[in-house]
């Protein structure tokens, strides 16, 4: 199954001017690697974008706390998804892929379920 989302980073920074917004859909990790980004706002924009992406793969829609999809990085750098909660849930027994990729303005991320 294959999920892709798109989102114009300028609406994600809009919306994370409400701290609510931001505890609510990234979790402590996601947060704390767009600190070290200097408030790099693409690289939050990528995490929602992986969020829904995971959520159209999963053929749910958002049927789980936004949490628990977070983005992470293994050794190498590369992003991988963490599910936890009812998303692991909805995945079962099956492995979730992902890229991510921003500009500036813009982050699309693709996730496929095998």
């Amino acid at each position: 199954m294959l999920g892709v989302d798109i989102v114009e980073t300028a609406r994600i920074e809009r919306a994370a001017q409400n701290k609510r917004f931001v505890e609510k859909t990234f979790t402590a990790g996601e947060r704390e690697y767009f600190e070290k980004k200097n408030g790099a706002y693409e690289s939050l924009a990528g995490f929602w974008c992986v969020k829904e992406a995971v959520a159209k793969a999963l053929g749910s829609g958002i049927r789980f706390a936004l949490t628990d999809v977070e983005t992470s990085h293994d050794a190498s750098g590369k992003p991988i998804a963490v599910l936890s909660g009812k998303a692991k849930e909805l995945l079962g027994n099956r492995c979730v892929e992902i890229s991510v990729s921003h500009t500036s303005t813009t982050a699309v991320a693709v996730a496929i379920i095998l």
